[in-house]
């Protein structure tokens, strides 16, 4: 077995180091922080968010190196039970929704007091020797009603807002919104349009303008991929060369984007 099979990190550390490149400068040339160089070069690929991310960054990596991209890439070996855990955005729903839960004990509690409170103040002195049920029926109507009303002013709003929340994240199981022509959805609305067409292998990351993820993955070479929202969108393409692209129809230009083969780029500001 080679050497670049049994350790492709060792492998592109020892190239870098007779080309005199510095961590630092890979890392810029990739657009990926120092740290994950170093991972990669110590062959720890379980500290790397995925299988996918490992093989597409050694991938690159060896590409900017001009070695043999698809030897190194298919010689990672990550083990998926070591990787750290990427927690699903449809769990944020569920936690925003916990609070819910807190306030309708909360509710329960003061509605319980405020009856207690009242039926000790309207029961007369003179019939307490009578039946213990008699002076619950003694009691406005009105105020239990009342007391919802006080309750529900104070966690309504706070219900709603939370509400809203949840409704907004992706439901576990729930597939990507599509277009009737196939475009995937990666905002809630927008009508903004990316299109893609692969010559090459070429790793896609799109963010919005805050850093949120909105889509990342490996394409392939035949591979097309048609993206629908709201801009900006923040645009990374790993092996540039290989990747035509539009936006809202009109083609993008990537060589003034591109350095060492990767693209950075904004679009729909």
């Amino acid at each position: 077995m080679t050497e670049a099979a049994e350790s492709p990190g060792r492998t592109l550390q020892a190239t870098r180091l007779e080309r005199s490149f510095a961590v630092r400068e890979v890392a810029e040339a990739l657009n990926l922080p120092i740290d994950t160089v170093e991972a990669i070069e110590a062959d720890q690929f379980d500290r790397l968010p995925s299988a996918v991310f490992a093989r597409g960054y050694v991938r690159a990596y060896a590409k900017l190196l001009e070695l043999d991209a698809d030897a190194l890439a298919a010689a990672c070996r990550v083990d998926a039970s070591e990787q750290t855990e990427v927690v699903p955005a449809a769990r944020s729903s569920r936690l925003m929704l916990e609070p819910t839960a807190l306030l309708g004990g909360a509710f329960g509690v003061l509605l319980l007091l405020i009856i207690a409170v009242l039926a000790i103040w309207v029961w007369p002195e003179d019939e307490q020797a009578s039946s213990p049920l008699e002076p619950v029926a003694t009691l406005p109507q009105r105020a239990p009603d009342d007391a919802v009303a006080l309750a529900s002013a104070s966690i309504e709003p706070a219900y709603e807002g939370l509400v809203e929340l949840a409704e907004a994240a992706p439901q576990a199981g729930q597939p990507p919104l599509a277009f009737d022509d196939g475009g995937r959805r990666i905002t809630p609305g927008g009508e903004d349009r990316l299109e893609f067409a692969f010559t090459e292998e070429c790793w896609v990351e799109i963010k919005s303008a805050a850093g949120r993820n909105l889509y990342s993955d490996l394409s392939r070479s035949g591979d097309s991929l048609d993206l629908v929202g709201r801009g900006p969108f923040r645009i990374l393409l790993g092996y540039a060369p290989g990747v035509s692209m539009s936006f809202n129809g009109e083609p993008v230009a990537l060589g003034p984007h591109t350095r060492n083969n990767v693209a950075n780029l904004v679009l729909g500001q």
